[in-house]
């Protein structure tokens, strides 16, 4: 088994300026300044540029996100009985095709909106 990395400690406690940077977000909102920000922990004596509070924000914001950009928190349903993909079937055999049952999806989808 592979041996763990020891962490090391810095002067400010033993947080990274990354998490010092979310912890003020998290009180005081994501969409505090980033000028703010880096004053705020100015007077910590702690020095941060605006790249890493902007970066650290986008990655909160992005939390919960997959890759192409859908909440991966959202569950789905993917188990399909047989007699709802049935169904499926005599619908888009009904509105002419597999395109025009995903246009009338989508105008429901708009209807319900």
């Amino acid at each position: 088994m592979a041996e763990r990395k020891k962490v090391r400690r810095g002067r400010n406690g033993g947080v990274n300026k990354s998490e010092r940077i979310r912890k003020l977000f998290t009180a005081q909102g994501a969409d505090l300044p980033t000028r703010d920000v880096i004053a705020a922990l100015r007077a910590k004596r702690i020095k941060v540029s605006a790249a890493h509070v902007s970066n650290v924000r986008t990655a909160m914001q992005q939390a919960g996100r997959s890759a192409n950009g859908r909440n991966s928190k959202k569950k789905r349903g993917t188990s399909l009985s047989l007699e709802s993909l049935m169904a499926a079937k005599r619908f888009a055999d009904a509105t002419g095709g597999v395109e025009n049952a995903k246009q009338a999806l989508r105008a429901l989808a708009e209807l319900s909106a």
